[in-house]
C-alpha cells in the first residue's frame, strides 16, 4: 500500500515540485556554480548552511547539471524517509500505526502542493537544507533508539556525526533535534549507563565537530580561518537579525501578527480534534453491549462519523487542521515525562519511552517558529511533519488504549481513529491533486522541464519561454548578466552565470546587503545586460522592487541601461507578470546621482 500511493503521488506530481519564479532557482544555481569551481559565501551570497549546496554540486558534478538530478535524489530521499519513519514508529508502537504515519507522510507531506506556489515538498524545496535536515534528524533519532537500548560508543560517535550534519542545514531543524537529543542522552545517562560521562562527552563533541571543521579547511583554503569560521556561523546571525524577524513575513509564521485570533483558533480546533475522540469513547460506552455483539457495528458507527464529519466540513477550514498541534504536544509531552518520573522512581529503564520522549521534545521544538500559526501547507510541510505523526500516534496508539483503562472496546476505538486519520489523508490528498490539475505547461527542455501552470491561468509560463528563446538566439556563449530582484531561474535555465552574487534580493536579503553592495557588485561586474523580471513581496510588507525597497538599485539601473526587448507587462508597475532585458550604454561611464 505504502509502494502504491508513493508511485500515484509520485505520477501525479510529476515535474509540478517547483515553482518558477520564487526562491528554486537559487537551488539549482547555486550548486550548478559549486560544481564549477565556485565557492560558496566567497563568490555567491547564501544565507543557509552548506551541506545540501555541496551535496548537489557533487551529484551535479558526477551527473551534469539538470533539475531532474535533484529530483530523483530527492525521491530517493523521501524513500528512505519512509523507511526511516517506519522504523521509528515501529519501534514505538505496532505495525498498524507506522504503516498509517508513514503513509501521511507520502501523501500529506512528501509532495505537498497546497497554495500557488511551489517549492514546498520534499522533491523541489524552496530550501533543501529544510528536508535534509529533516531526514538527517529522524535518522538521527532511530540510531539514538538503537543507542538507548545498547549504548554502544559507536552509536554515540554516529550520534555526534549526525548532529554535526545537521548543523549545516537549517538552524531551527539543529535547534530542535540537538536539544531534543541531548535530553534523550542524559535520560540514558542517568537511568541507564551512568559510567565513564566524560568520555561519552569527548566522543560525542569530537564526531560533532567533524563535519564543521572539513568545511572549515575547505573554505579557509579558499579564503582564510577567519572567514571560513564567519561562514560557518552566519546562518546564525541572520536568523537573529532583529529587522528580518520583524517583516510581516515572519509575524505572520510565529503567529504574532494577529495572535489573539490564532490563539482562539488554535483552542478551537483542538476543542473540535478531542470532540470527536470524546465521542467515539462515549458511544462506545453507551452502545458496548452492541459493539460488542454486532460485526458490523463498527462500520455503522464509522459511516456515521464520517457523515458528522462532512456535515460540519463547511465550518472547517481543511488547512487550518494543524492550529492544535503546539497544544496536543505540550499535554502529551508532559504525559512523557511523568511516566517518565514514574519509572526512574521505580529503578526500570524504559528504552521506547525515551525514544518517544525525543521525538515529541523535537517535534514541538520545530513548531517553535510557527508555533502560534501552526499550518501543513507552506513551511509546515516539514516543520509539521514530526507534529503530526505523533498526532496520528495518540490517536492509533495511545487514545484506544486510554479507552480501555476506563472500559472502553479497543478495536472499536481503534477502527474509528483509524477513520478519522484516513479522512485527514485523503481531503489533504484532494487538496493537493487540485493544484496538480491546474499545471500543464512546459517551461525549459529535457533535465531541466519544470510544468508550470495552463496558460489560460497564467502567461508566465508563456513569457519565461519567450524570453529564454531570446537569449538563446541573441546571447553569446558564456555571457554573464544580472537578473532582479531574484529570479535567478532565468540564468540557470538558460546556463549564464550572474555577475553579481546577489542571486536572491527578495526584501529579506535587501535588509541585509543594502543597496550600496548591490550597485557596486554591478559596478564591478559591468554586465553588458540586465534582466527584470516582474515579483511582488506582499508578504514581507515591502512590495514592489524600486518602489518599497531596492529603489536605489533600480534608479541606477535605469540611468545605465536601456531597454532592448520586453516580454509581457512593464515590470514592477502592478500591471501583470513581464521580463525586460536591458542593455549597457555604450559608454563605461557609469551614472551615480
Amino acid at each position: 500500500m505504502l509502494l502504491i500511493a508513493f508511485l500515484y503521488m509520485l505520477a501525479i506530481s510529476w515535474r509540478k515540485w517547483s515553482d518558477l519564479i520564487v526562491d528554486y532557482g537559487q537551488q539549482l544555481y547555486v550548486p550548478w556554480l559549486l560544481s564549477e569551481g565556485q565557492v560558496l559565501y566567497r563568490d555567491i551570497h547564501y544565507i543557509y548552511g552548506p551541506l545540501s549546496s555541496y551535496l548537489h554540486a557533487l551529484l551535479f558534478k558526477i551527473f551534469g547539471p539538470g533539475i531532474i538530478v535533484l529530483a530523483w535524489f530527492n525521491i530517493v530521499l523521501i524513500a528512505g524517509l519512509a523507511w526511516i519513519l517506519y522504523l521509528v514508529l515501529k519501534d514505538i508502537t505496532d505495525e498498524l500505526t507506522a504503516t498509517a504515519g508513514t503513509l501521511t507522510f507520502i501523501t500529506v507531506f512528501a509532495f505537498a502542493q497546497y497554495v500557488g506556489g511551489g517549492n514546498f515538498n520534499f522533491v523541489g524545496a524552496y530550501v533543501y537544507e529544510l528536508p535534509h535536515g529533516i531526514f538527517l534528524s529522524f535518522l538521527a533519532i532511530q540510531q539514538f533508539a538503537k543507542y538507548a537500548r545498547n549504548p554502544e560508543p559507536r552509536r554515540l560517535a554516529i550520534l555526534g556525526f549526525l548532529c554535526g550534519l545537521i548543523y549545516l542545514t537549517k538552524p531551527e531543524v539543529f535547534l530542535a533535534a540537538f536539544t531534543a537529543l541531548v535530553m534523550g542522552l542524559a535520560m540514558v545517562h542517568r537511568w541507564a549507563n551512568p559510567q565513564q560521562p566524560f568520555k561519552k562527552l569527548l566522543v560525542f563533541a569530537s564526531f560533532f565537530l567533524i563535519p564543521s571543521l572539513g568545511f572549515l579547511v575547505y573554505f579557509s583554503l579558499h579564503t582564510s580561518v577567519g572567514t571560513g569560521l564567519e561562514t560557518l556561523i552566519s546562518p546564525w546571525v541572520h536568523i537573529m537579525n532583529s529587522e528580518l524577524r520583524s517583516l510581516p513575513l515572519y509575524q505572520w509564521m510565529l503567529g504574532t501578527r494577529d495572535f489573539g485570533s490564532n490563539l482562539i483558533q488554535a483552542v478551537i480546533y483542538f476543542f473540535f480534534i478531542s470532540g470527536l475522540l470524546v465521542l467515539i469513547f462515549l458511544v462506545n460506552r453507551v452502545f458496548k453491549s452492541f459493539i460488542e455483539s454486532q460485526r458490523l457495528a463498527t462500520g455503522l458507527f464509522g459511516l456515521l462519523l464520517t457523515g458528522l464529519i462532512l456535515l460540519l466540513s463547511g465550518q472547517i477550514h481543511l488547512l487550518s487542521l494543524g492550529r492544535p498541534l503546539p497544544v496536543i504536544l505540550f499535554i502529551f509531552a508532559g504525559y512523557l515525562f511523568y511516566k517518565i518520573f514514574n519509572d526512574s522512581q521505580a529503578k526500570t529503564p524504559r528504552p521506547e519511552i525515551w525514544v518517544e520522549t525525543v521525538l515529541t521534545v523535537f517535534s514541538f521544538l520545530l513548531l517553535l517558529k510557527i508555533l502560534f500559526n501552526t499550518h501543513i501547507y507552506h513551511y509546515g510541510f516539514a516543520l509539521a511533519l514530526p507534529a503530526t505523526l505523533i498526532t496520528v500516534k495518540i490517536f492509533l496508539y495511545d487514545f484506544p488504549r486510554w479507552g480501555r483503562h476506563f472500559g472502553a472496546n479497543l478495536s472499536f476505538c481503534r477502527s474509528l481513529s483509524l477513520i478519522l486519520v484516513l479522512i485527514f489523508i485523503s481531503v489533504h490528498f484532494k487538496l493537493n491533486s487540485n493544484i496538480y490539475q491546474l499545471k500543464g505547461l512546459s517551461v525549459g527542455t529535457q533535465r531541466d522541464r519544470i510544468v508550470d501552470y495552463h496558460s489560460f491561468l497564467d502567461s508566465r509560463g508563456l513569457i519565461f519561454n519567450a524570453a529564454l528563446d531570446y537569449i538563446d538566439q541573441n546571447f553569446d556563449k558564456g555571457i554573464e548578466f544580472a537578473t532582479l530582484p531574484d529570479t535567478i531561474m532565468v540564468n540557470y535555465l538558460s546556463r549564464h552565470k550572474s555577475s553579481t552574487e546577489y542571486i536572491i534580493l527578495n526584501p529579506g536579503v535587501w535588509l541585509l546587503v543594502g543597496n550600496e553592495a548591490v550597485i557596486d557588485s554591478l559596478k564591478r561586474s559591468s554586465p553588458l545586460y540586465i534582466l527584470l523580471v516582474d515579483r511582488e513581496y506582499p508578504e514581507f510588507g515591502l512590495k514592489i522592487f524600486g518602489k518599497d525597497f531596492g529603489a536605489g538599485i533600480l534608479d541606477w539601473v535605469m540611468k545605465n541601461y536601456l531597454l532592448e526587448k520586453q516580454f509581457g507587462k512593464t515590470p514592477f508597475t502592478g500591471q501583470g507578470f513581464g521580463i525586460q532585458i536591458l542593455k549597457q550604454k555604450e559608454t563605461q561611464e557609469y551614472v551615480n546621482e
